[in-house]
């Protein structure tokens, strides 16, 4: 299944289940390069360059694997403790919970807190 959405920047979605072994994989494609993911790699391919480029060398970009949500309450307790100011306000922390209940909403899958 392919999903098109938008046009500048344009977001395609392909989604599969004919492959023989399970895969999860995500590519961004930009103007000047591709990052990459694979299935449980605890680092992002960067490969930089486009069409009139010479194809650069593959930088692996390692990152801690830890779920966004971990990071962010484990930042906020570290906070309470007397640590730095977490990089994001509760106002902006209420603002993404409100974004992906309307995302589950139009979606209809049922809110996760009900009244």
């Amino acid at each position: 299944m392919i999903g098109i959405c938008g046009a500048d920047p344009a977001l395609v979605c392909e989604v599969s289940s004919r492959f023989a072994d399970k895969r999860r994989e995500l590519r961004i494609h930009g103007t000047d390069g591709v990052l990459s993911w694979r299935d449980e790699q605890p680092w992002v391919e960067l490969h930089k360059g486009n069409r009139s480029s010479p194809q650069c060398a593959t930088l692996k970009i390692p990152f801690s694997g830890e779920s966004a949500l971990r990071t962010e309450l484990r930042t906020f307790v570290e906070y309470l403790r007397g640590g730095p100011r977490p990089p994001t306000t509760a106002r902006e922390g209420a603002a993404v919970v409100e974004a992906l209940l309307e995302l589950r909403r139009m979606a209809g899958i049922a809110d996760p807190l009900p009244d």
